[in-house]
């Protein structure tokens, strides 16, 4: 009985000295995106390395806790999340020739989190889901005339988990960081009979974000963000390509509004 009277006297304690958190949250904004990718191991003369330079994009993300509506304790730290990049007006042109191609950049998340409150100012994240990452080129130039590029097109999705961390820094500034890493299951044209159908993958992620609270249940909120993806081609077929490598780091300023 003792032992059970501590135990309660300390959860008690962890979330009296634990700050306020929202049931909801919601953020809009819009930044930028950058996205490459490389072949290596014998690359093949004939496929195109992909370069996207730094472009326009919006960003949307939400979370929701529904017992954080009615409770302060356990039943609060359970939620649901999802996040969405969308690349605006995104499009290549190739080197020495008069075309260009329009492409698409789209990244998105979603799953569920786990909030521990770590006393007063800081939150232990958990989260675990599905992510799916695309990158696609049109296949007739928008102007100009030529071939389109002998590179497929991606879609890296899957499983996905990650830790991470939210501080308050005084007043009302937050940092949240967080570190994740998926196992790729799908792979769009890139896995096709035509490419490399025997192709595995894994990605790794990072993000940094910072907030300020600008009135009553809305806040400014700047972050950044890198991922990349290892690739076996384990080709054996026309390519001698070994690996791949895809690098996407964006960055956004988005409003969000919490309750």
């Amino acid at each position: 009985m003792r032992l059970v009277a501590a135990l309660t006297l300390v959860v008690s304690s962890t979330f009296a000295q634990a700050a306020e958190q929202s049931a909801f949250t919601a953020s809009a904004g819009v930044g930028f995106l950058n996205r490459s990718f490389t072949w290596a191991g014998a690359p093949s003369s004939t496929l195109t390395p992909a370069s996207q330079p730094f472009a326009g994009a919006v960003a949307v993300d939400a979370s929701w806790f529904p017992g954080a509506h009615v409770t302060e304790g356990p039943g609060s730290w359970f939620g649901l999340f999802g996040q969405a990049d969308v690349g605006l007006g995104l499009a290549s042109k190739l080197a020495n020739v008069d075309a260009v191609f329009a492409q698409t950049a789209t990244r998105l998340r979603f799953g569920a989190i786990i909030r521990f409150p770590m006393g007063e100012r800081a939150w232990l994240i958990v989260h675990g889901g599905y992510a799916r990452q695309g990158f696609s080129t049109s296949s007739k130039a928008v102007s100009g005339t030529a071939t389109r590029p002998n590179a497929p097109d991606m879609l890296f999705e899957g499983p996905r988990g990650g830790l991470g961390t939210r501080v308050k820094l005084g007043g009302t500034a937050e940092l949240d960081v967080t570190l994740g890493a998926q196992y790729v299951t799908g792979f769009g044209e890139l896995g096709s009979s035509a490419w490399f159908p025997n192709a595995s993958a894994f990605a790794t992620d990072a993000s940094l974000g910072l907030s300020f609270g600008l009135m009553e249940h809305v806040r400014l909120r700047f972050s950044g963000q890198w991922q990349g993806t290892f690739v076996t081609l384990n080709s054996s077929g026309t390519f001698r390509d070994e690996t791949a490598f895809e690098q996407y780091v964006s960055g956004a300023l988005t409003l969000q509004w919490a309750m």
